[in-house]
């Protein structure tokens, strides 16, 4: 398949003009000023007509060449919106990469790939060996291919989003079963300290060979695929845990280890879905913190706000669910709300809509003239 027409296309329709506009409002965040005409956001997509299957697209489950292809596709149809998106290329989100690479099986639930855990007791984190990143068949290989197959066939003119790179603390929850893993927290602190500290180095290994294999023109961020983060800035890791455990078991086991990370890398995004407030004060303590992203009906932003003021970017996207007290809102509703506690608390801010998939082409547009007057600065 010839990838030429498509890329010419998505160069013509996002010429430097545009990227120009849209990287001067988001560097200006990034470096916590105020852009001079709005606060920069991103929708999720359009409605493109070519019957991909969004889910599998997101987790890499067509082949090499399709892959790209839709990918391709994709933002060439959304360049219709007016918004803040740089065009990348996103190698997939198989959050079950580090497992493989330990030798974990991938098991698929619908379209999504999980690990099937290989610690069955505490001792067995002493057995794992050394990560294989290039094992046949397994998630790390493919993103990587993903990756090397992107810049070739592209000639290197997208740049390349981080897979979704599950923090130590995750990654630990995917390959020992979650209930024991907790429990061991307790029970058997110092196998935990051990399995986190084997994550931490996994996590700079497999990060330095995706680097890499992008040739450095890398975007270090995957929360959203579709948002932007500056090399400068650091790195992004999930850890959707924070929303399960305490600020004691945070501070214990996950934050050492997420130090050295952002030690590592000069800094740190951190992601996580669900309901973390209580997680906050203890996250002051990651050392270099750049960025949170969070479900704006899942984690008070009121909260955040409490905790870090205006010290870090908040990164909030639009959710289909919600934690009490709070409640699932229209989209349009999380555009007005956002952009007011944003202006009204002059907070660094990039924010990111999913876009409704039952929306129409018109309907998408016209949400997209709703953010650009709702985050308009005049």
């Amino acid at each position: 398949m010839n990838f030429d027409s498509l890329i010419e296309s998505i160069k013509k329709k996002f010429n430097d003009e545009r990227l120009n506009r849209s990287r001067k409002r988001l560097e200006k965040v990034w470096n916590f000023e105020t852009p001079e005409d709005r606060i920069p956001f991103v929708l999720s997509k359009v409605p493109d007509g070519s019957g991909v299957n969004d889910d599998r697209l997101y987790e890499s489950g067509y082949d090499l060449e399709e892959y790209l292809y839709y990918q391709l596709y994709q933002i060439q149809e959304r360049a219709v919106l007016d918004d803040d998106y740089i065009p990348a290329f996103f190698p997939g989100l198989r959050q079950s990469a580090i497992p493989s690479a330990f030798g974990a099986v991938e098991r698929k639930e619908g379209e999504h790939f999980w690990s099937k855990p290989i610690i069955k007791k505490p001792q067995d984190v002493y057995n794992l060996g050394d990560p294989d990143f290039n094992r046949k068949g397994s998630a790390p290989l493919r993103l990587l291919e993903n990756i090397k197959y992107c810049r070739k066939m592209t000639k290197g003119n997208l740049p390349i989003h981080m897979s979704d790179m599950q923090g130590p603390m995750a990654a630990a929850s995917t390959m020992w079963d979650v209930n024991d893993y907790l429990v061991a927290m307790y029970t058997n602190p110092e196998e935990v300290h051990y399995l986190h500290s084997v994550l931490t180095k996994a996590f700079i290994q497999f990060m330095d060979l995706q680097i890499e294999a992008s040739e450095g023109d890398f975007i270090p961020i995957h929360a959203l695929p579709f948002a932007w983060m500056p090399k400068e800035k650091g790195m992004s890791l999930s850890n959707d845990l924070l929303a399960v455990v305490g600020p004691k078991q945070l501070e214990e086991f996950s934050i050492p280890y997420d130090n050295q990370i952002s030690n590592y890398y000069g800094g740190i995004l951190i992601h996580s879905c669900g309901k973390f407030n209580q997680n906050l004060y203890a996250l002051k303590k990651v050392k270099g913190l750049a960025a949170i992203n969070f479900g704006a009906t899942e984690t008070d932003i009121g909260d955040i706000i409490e905790v870090f003021g205006g010290s870090i970017l908040y990164i909030p996207h639009s959710a289909p669910v919600a934690a009490k007290p709070m409640s699932v809102e229209k989209q349009e509703d999380y555009i007005k709300r956002i952009s007011k506690i944003i202006k009204d608390n002059n907070l660094p801010s990039q924010v990111l809509i999913m876009t409704p998939a039952e929306y129409s082409m018109e309907e998408v547009l016209k949400l997209s003239m709703s953010a650009i007057k709702e985050f308009s600065y005049s």
